[in-house]
């Protein structure tokens, strides 16, 4: 009886070790060589679910064979929580952070680990980035890094949603000419890296004003997001400012539409 027992108790801890196995797997190999992905990057406290409406509403054609969600891991491994169908029309890739507070340079190498494991299992033709707030900072970094250096000409577009690049404080000059003093620690992590970029990138610069007198969308000044200015217009291929009334979780709603338009536009130039 005492050896049933221990049989029956060893099936049970075993198949919770397989199911736990079967939770955690990576895609087999599919050749997608003709197509170019979106990658969605949440802002801090955000997950890998959190952009999906907002992507769907950018391409109503999405299906469920779209969408391929990954997880970031605290180690710096992947988790692969679902994959595309044999044959995605519309790719969209969801980052999620296990750790949605961690630094930018952080969440940058976790997205060059994202791309490298892309580029290994579905063969690309290029990628196009959307980050929301910090997600757009760690889209920047990445792409001025040298952590991007095997794919820096493959990145072809890169849309930021009220992304930070002065951190939450106000600039007083509206024409942002102060910030060429770079005198600012946050601001010069991005802008001493400028040479890392590629000509060839076109970028869009969104930011919310929540129409209350702030110039702000209540939490990233317009004058912080449009530091990206002064960053990628002068080396990109374009580089577009749009203003839209939101505030700033509203930047990732799908149901504003110019935000919708603007963004899904110039995804497609």
């Amino acid at each position: 009886m005492l050896l049933l027992l221990v049989l029956v108790f060893s099936g049970i801890s075993y198949l919770s070790v397989i199911n736990k196995q079967q939770q955690v797997f990576h895609p087999a190999p599919n050749v997608l060589n003709d197509t170019s992905p979106v990658i969605f990057i949440h802002g801090s406290g955000g997950n890998e679910t959190n952009m999906i409406p907002f992507a769907q509403q950018l391409n109503k054609k999405m299906t469920s064979d779209d969408i391929l969600k990954i997880k970031v891991k605290k180690d710096g491994t992947l988790e692969y929580l679902s994959d595309f169908g044999r044959e995605p029309q519309y790719p969209c890739v969801f980052i999620g952070y296990e750790e949605p507070e961690a630094s930018i340079q952080n969440w940058a190498v976790g997205l060059a680990t994202v791309i490298d494991s892309l580029d290994k299992t579905y063969h690309f033709k290029s990628y196009k980035l959307v980050g929301f707030s910090n997600g757009g900072l760690a889209g920047s970094y990445y792409i001025e890094s040298p952590l991007s250096k095997k794919h820096k000409k493959d990145i072809t577009h890169l849309a930021l949603l009220g992304s930070p690049f002065n951190d939450l404080d106000p600039i007083t000059n509206e024409t942002l000419d102060d910030l060429t003093t770079k005198s600012d620690s946050y601001f010069k992590q991005f802008s001493d890296a400028t040479d890392g970029i590629p000509h060839t990138l076109k970028v869009l610069s969104i930011a919310g004003d929540n129409q209350q007198g702030t110039l702000s969308d209540g939490t990233v000044p317009i004058s912080s997001a449009f530091g990206s200015r002064i960053i990628f217009k002068p080396t990109v291929s374009l580089y577009q400012e749009k203003t839209i009334k939101a505030s700033h979780g509203e930047l990732i709603s799908p149901e504003n539409t110019s935000l919708v338009t603007e963004v899904a536009t110039f995804l497609t130039k």
